[in-house]
C-alpha cells in the first residue's frame, strides 16, 4: 500500500504544473528563419521582396518543403499594403493568415510537461522595424483586429488548412495529462479514506 501511495505522490508530483512558461515552438522558429531570408534579399538586391519566389531564393529547396508542418506559402500572406504599428513604428510586411492559439511549456515539479493552454489568440507576422532590422513578432488577434480596423486596411484572407496540427496534437496530450492527474487524485482519496475506515474499524 505505501509503494502504491508514493507512486501516486511521484507522478502527482511530476503531472501538476507549477509554473507555465512560454515556450517557441515550431512555426516561430520558420518566421524567425523567414525573417532573416527577407533581410537577405533586401541587402543582395537592394530593394524588399514582394513574393514568395523572392524569399524562397535565399533557400536551397520550396518553403513548404523546408516547413512542411507550417506550410507558410499558404498560411502566410505578403501584405499589399503594408502596417505601420503605431507604438514600435514597426511595419508589418508579412502576416498569418489565420490565428492561432500560442503554446506553452508547463514545467512540473519533476519535469517538464508540453501541452497547449486555452491562450490568447495570436498571429505571428514579420516586421520591419524603425532601425532596418526585420524580425518576427507574435501578436494577438485583438491588437491585429484594432490596428487593421483603424489603418482601414484588409487582413488577408484566412487560410483553407484549418488548425495547424500543434495546436491539435498539443491539447490532445494536454488533456490526457489532466485526465491522468485527476485519476490519481482520485485514486489517492480513495486510498485515504479506505484507510480511514480501515483505522476505525
Amino acid at each position: 500500500m505505501k509503494s502504491i501511495a508514493a507512486f501516486v505522490l511521484f507522478t502527482l508530483c511530476w503531472i501538476l504544473p507549477a509554473q507555465p512558461e512560454t515556450l517557441i515552438f515550431a512555426e516561430g522558429g520558420a518566421t524567425s528563419q523567414i525573417a532573416v531570408a527577407y533581410k537577405i534579399f533586401r541587402e543582395m538586391h537592394g530593394k524588399e521582396p514582394k513574393s514568395w519566389a523572392d524569399i524562397e531564393s535565399i533557400f536551397d529547396r520550396p518553403l513548404n518543403q523546408t516547413y512542411k508542418t507550417i506550410q507558410p506559402t499558404i498560411r502566410y500572406a505578403f501584405l499589399d499594403q503594408p502596417l505601420v504599428m503605431p507604438v514600435t513604428q514597426a511595419k508589418i510586411v508579412i502576416l498569418s493568415r489565420s490565428p492561432a492559439h500560442d503554446q506553452y511549456k508547463m514545467r512540473g515539479l519533476l519535469g517538464p510537461i508540453i501541452g497547449n493552454l486555452p491562450s490568447t489568440l495570436e498571429r505571428y507576422a514579420i516586421v520591419i522595424r524603425p532601425d532596418g532590422n526585420t524580425d518576427r513578432m507574435a501578436i494577438p488577434e485583438a491588437q491585429i483586429q484594432k490596428l487593421f480596423l483603424e489603418a482601414g486596411i484588409p487582413l488577408p484572407s484566412p487560410d483553407p488548412l484549418g488548425p495547424r496540427s500543434y495546436e491539435t496534437a498539443n491539447r490532445l496530450a494536454l488533456y490526457v495529462y489532466i485526465g491522468i492527474a485527476l485519476l490519481l487524485i482520485g485514486y489517492a482519496g480513495y486510498l485515504l479514506i479506505s484507510r480511514q475506515s480501515g483505522g476505525e474499524a
